[in-house]
């Protein structure tokens, strides 16, 4: 071989390693120690085999160069493949409002006999009871429902009941107390109708209220009651009260009392409930009144 072969060929093995450091210095993202999709590693490409000439060898790198995704808003920033949305649910936060009350709350039940907790008797059979409120927040009046309830023996319809009226709920008088007022008129099979007023205060476990009835052609009458509802379990609650009466043309009474509900799921509940004279004149026609039944609330 002449020397101006010689050094032909050394010239082509230098142009071909110097192509290849400068492939491997000019691509930082296939170089670079940092890069994270290579795991952090020194990524040397496939090399492609040319032979040039006799003897004389050329390696290509072969690239295979991904498209760029290009954000302005996202210049100077970095941002993982973990911080990046995936989903809609991952873009937006979870909503935390809650869900409003129920527009139109109500249950059913029955029970052994529909009595008071003053001991007196309503209906002395088995009875049919149901209740209805319709709040009247969606115009405007958030606080204020329209109940109605009735009530009808299974055997013995006399002394039926239907009642109609309103309620304003949870009036504030101070830290942790409110107080609600409701006008109710009583509609009485073979019996004077009577419409009642109700004042009512409650601050925790704690209520206290007090009831006028308006009897008509008949005396009126007051009724004190102050009950404490006590939950001792998920599903138990008890409810001790004690009643201060005046009026209907009885003597006074001062009644202690019971009452108990028992949840069964899905909105049906046991109850029951008694009511004793702690103190009463002789003669006094009310006696000791118990009852118990099942009821559904939605």
């Amino acid at each position: 071989m002449t020397n101006s072969k010689k050094k032909e060929v050394s010239m082509r093995k230098t142009l071909s390693l110097a192509a290849l450091a400068a492939t491997l210095a000019a691509t930082p993202a296939l170089a670079s120690e940092n890069d994270a999709r290579f795991g952090g590693m020194i990524f040397i490409p496939p090399m492609e085999v040319t032979t040039v000439g006799k003897g004389t060898l050329i390696a290509t790198p072969v690239l295979d160069i991904a498209p760029i995704d290009f954000d302005l808003a996202n210049v100077g920033g970095t941002k993982s493949a973990s911080e990046l949305p995936t989903k809609p649910s991952d873009e937006l936060p979870a909503s935390t409002e809650e869900k409003p009350d129920p527009l139109i709350t109500g249950g059913i039940s029955i029970s052994r006999r529909y009595g008071f907790s003053d001991r007196y008797i309503q209906i002395n059979s088995p009875t049919a009871k149901a209740y209805a409120s319709v709040s009247l927040r969606d115009i405007g009046l958030p606080n204020i429902t329209l109940d109605a309830f009735g009530a009808h023996g299974l055997k013995n319809k006399r002394n039926r009941e239907l009642d109609l009226g309103g309620t304003l709920h949870d009036i504030p008088l101070g830290q942790g107390v409110t107080a609600e007022l409701s006008v109710s008129q009583y509609f009485l099979a073979n019996l004077h109708d009577i419409t009642t007023v109700v004042g009512k205060v409650s601050r925790g476990a704690v209520d206290a209220s007090v009831t006028h009835y308006m009897v008509h052609r008949e005396p009126d009458a007051t009724k004190v009651e102050v009950g404490y509802t006590r939950t001792l379990t998920q599903s138990l609650t008890l409810r001790p009260l004690v009643v201060f009466e005046h009026g209907f043309g009885l003597s006074d009474e001062f009644v202690g009392g019971l009452e108990t509900s028992f949840a069964l799921g899905h909105g049906f509940s046991l109850t029951g409930a008694v009511y004793t004279a702690l103190y009463e004149k002789h003669g006094d026609p009310r006696g000791t009144v118990w009852d118990f039944g099942i009821s559904f609330n939605f």
